[in-house]
């Protein structure tokens, strides 16, 4: 076989190897709203926003990650946060909430904050999905209008069964946030009552 075939054979044998080696495709993930209806059709206290929503460090990061182990994550190279996770939490509580209270009463997140309106603060401690489970441990706070010391503190450890994969972990956590928002606004609708 003359060198020229030989080169000719090896790039052909090349091209067979490129083409078996395709990559997965990149998938990106959201964070979605899960609504339970309207709990407090009569609150008739000041509108609210969610100001704030910090995820730990350690799990903002734009992959899709999950335990495996007592601090060990595992990261699908594969799987993406359509956005920042605090961006996508703060949304999807946002509007949890909205579904929770009448019209006009919950602000959107990044719009002005209403004269008047209560902040909402979240700090997420753990968010994580380990052997089905999933399990978020969060704390907020109320702040009076103005800006005032908070008015409302309130703390939650939730669980939710989860499936496997990036899917998985996004449907939990839209679950969990689902659930937070109804502590949440049970807080504010008793702040409400309070008054």
């Amino acid at each position: 076989m003359s060198a020229l075939s030989r080169s000719l054979l090896g790039y052909a044998l090349l091209l067979l190897v490129l083409a078996g080696c395709r990559s997965a495709p990149t998938r990106l993930y959201t964070v979605r709203a899960v609504p339970v209806g309207a709990r407090h059709p009569d609150y008739r206290g000041p509108a609210m926003r969610v100001d704030t929503f910090h995820i730990p460090p350690g799990l903002d990061r734009s992959q899709v990650l999950w335990t495996i182990a007592p601090g060990e994550l595992d990261i699908d190279d594969f799987a993406y946060w359509a956005a920042p996770l605090a961006q996508l939490g703060r949304q999807a509580l946002s509007q949890d909430l909205l579904a929770l209270f009448p019209a006009g009463r919950v602000a959107f997140p990044d719009l002005p904050k209403p004269k008047g309106a209560l902040g909402i603060d979240v700090d997420l401690l753990t968010l994580r999905v380990r052997d089905g489970q999933a399990l978020l441990m969060a704390g907020w706070s109320i702040s009076a209008p103005g800006g005032e010391a908070s008015s409302e503190r309130g703390t939650a450890t939730l669980e939710v069964a989860a499936g496997s994969g990036a899917a998985g972990v996004a449907e939990a956590y839209g679950v969990l946030l689902g659930q937070l928002a109804e502590r949440i606004g049970d807080d504010l609708a008793a702040h409400d009552d309070g008054r």
